[in-house]
């Protein structure tokens, strides 16, 4: 038998002028010799794909750490195109590979706005972790533990709270019973679990569970002998924004400016703009808002200038993504401005707000009129603070009518604010002498809070003691002598009569006066 001719490619494969003979033993040791070639061939492309498909990954979370996420994102999707067929020829060796990159892929997803996407992608990943979890109990507990926290995370940006904190719940578990054996090793992925612990409670309006949860988390970032990594240091400042908003919600106005101001400290030094800008500029915000709540002023109006100016500069290279938050932080710029006698400086502010939603082509025309009405009214008492009265009501009553629209669709969310707008309408009308208008407006706005204080009496009181004063104010200036004395003598007539208590005459008499 002559041997078979090998290719110069060393396929292994006999040349075609030569077959072999099937049932000689020669053809028996080719035969083996073949199978085993295709092995180490499949093998080795096994092998490459395995290597590139972590080259991809690794190069994916370097875009996703350095505030590349639209560039992450194909990256970490070729990974995936490159380890499914792997997982399918050999699932065992490839199941946590392919639950590890499910995991980055969704965090990706995650950062991109993909909320619906991410969290179909971390419910594959987790399946695939209980898996793995079932077959290699402490081998896979701590790669659980922190799926379950990346499953609550999606959970929570999909509204989903009640499930996130069922997830986050049993992922601090974990992660307390990991610390617990090996604190040096697992100390951070607990003060992580802790931090969305946190968020997750106080979503629920568990605030003084969240607080003591978020307290904990940060001694766990800050223990003397944990070493913090860049990406640890942004959690960390991510934590003391949190911890920040919880102390001033409790009144500790003063450790919750500290704690912002450690937070943005921390962001200033992490040399990575593209990656981190977004949440110093929110950072300098906050900062903005607990300075001013403290009187300082002038440290209000320096944070808050220079969160305008980061916020400018994000909503240049993406509109749509900072839309809201620049125009939250030129509100407040205009407050702080207004406040320090900037009148004119102010109105621009409020003038560029009000120019950029009018421009917006808005994905939920809800959320866009709330948002534009509450511009504009603020809009409207810039423009009365530098006389420019007649354009005050117009802008005024452009938000009137916004809010006319959302008060019928959904009455408890606006209402008290439709029946503030009636009473600022109403100021103004009257200041500029339309005396009959701005009687017609205070008596919608009574009315309304007639309504509202019957639900929430305490809430809306003080409010409805001043639209009773400008309304009484109001009658007295646009009545005759003569039908002010009759009102006078009826309401006094009303007060000394047997009858139901002092809160319904009141009621009696506002319900009468405003029809």
């Amino acid at each position: 038998m002559v041997k078979p001719e090998v290719r110069p490619d060393g396929d292994g494969l006999p040349s075609p002028s030569q077959p072999a003979d099937a049932t000689s033993p020669a053809s028996s040791a080719l035969s083996a010799g073949f199978s085993r070639s295709i092995d180490e061939q499949l093998a080795v492309s096994h092998g490459r794909g395995s290597f590139l498909a972590d080259a991809m990954l690794k190069y994916s979370t370097e875009l996703s750490e350095n505030g590349k996420p639209e560039e992450a994102l194909p990256a970490v999707e070729e990974a995936l195109n490159l380890i499914r067929p792997l997982h399918q020829a050999h699932p065992a060796t490839y199941d946590a590979t392919l639950a590890d990159a499910l995991r980055r892929y969704s965090a990706v997803l995650r950062q991109n706005d993909r909320k619906s996407a991410a969290l179909s992608a971390i419910e594959e990943a987790l399946q695939m972790c209980k898996d793995l979890h079932r077959q290699f109990f402490a081998m896979r507990e701590e790669y659980l533990a922190l799926t379950l926290l990346d499953y609550s995370k999606c959970l929570s940006i999909v509204g989903k709270n009640e499930e996130a904190l069922a997830a986050v719940e049993e992922s601090v578990k974990m992660c307390e019973a990991l610390f617990q054996t090996s604190p040096a090793e697992h100390r951070l992925d607990f003060a992580l679990a802790l931090y969305q612990h946190c968020t997750c409670l106080k979503k629920a309006g568990k605030n003084d569970a969240a607080f003591a949860t978020i307290e904990k988390g940060i001694k766990m970032f800050k223990a003397p002998q944990q070493v913090l990594t860049k990406k640890d240091e942004a959690k960390l400042a991510s934590a003391l924004r949190c911890y920040s908003d919880l102390l001033n919600e409790s009144g500790r106005k003063q450790d919750a400016l500290t704690a912002i101001q450690e937070s943005v400290k921390i962001y200033r030094t992490l040399h990575c703009p593209a990656a981190h800008d977004t949440k110093l500029a929110h950072a300098l915000l906050n900062c903005s808002y607990r300075c001013d709540e403290l009187g300082k002023i002038s440290d209000a109006l320096s944070t808050i200038r220079e969160s305008v100016k980061t916020f400018r500069f994000l909503h240049q290279a993406d509109p749509s993504k900072h839309h809201a938050s620049l125009t939250s932080a030129l509100l407040h710029f205009s407050g702080r401005l207004s406040q320090i006698g900037k009148h004119k400086d102010a109105l621009s502010a409020t003038e560029e707000c009000v120019q950029m939603w009018k421009a917006l082509e808005p994905a939920h025309p809800a959320q866009r009129n709330e948002r534009l009405a509450n511009i504009l009214f603020t809009h409207s008492t810039r423009l009365k603070a530098v006389g420019r009265r007649e354009e005050a009501l117009a802008a005024l009553e452009e938000s009137l009518q916004l809010r006319k629209v959302l008060s019928e669709t959904a009455p408890s969310e606006h209402r008290h604010l439709l029946a503030r707008t009636f009473c600022f309408q109403a100021v103004q009308l009257a200041a500029l002498d339309k005396k009959a208008d701005a009687l017609t407006a205070i008596k919608e706005g009574v009315n309304l809070y007639g309504i509202l204080i019957q639900a929430q009496p305490e809430a809306h009181k003080a409010a409805l003691v001043k639209a009773l004063r400008h309304y009484r104010q109001l009658l007295k200036n646009t009545k005759t002598p003569d039908e002010g004395s009759a009102k006078r003598k009826r309401a006094n007539d009303d007060s000394s009569a047997s009858g139901p208590s002092s809160k319904r005459r009141s009621a009696r008499l506002v319900g009468r006066d405003a029809l």
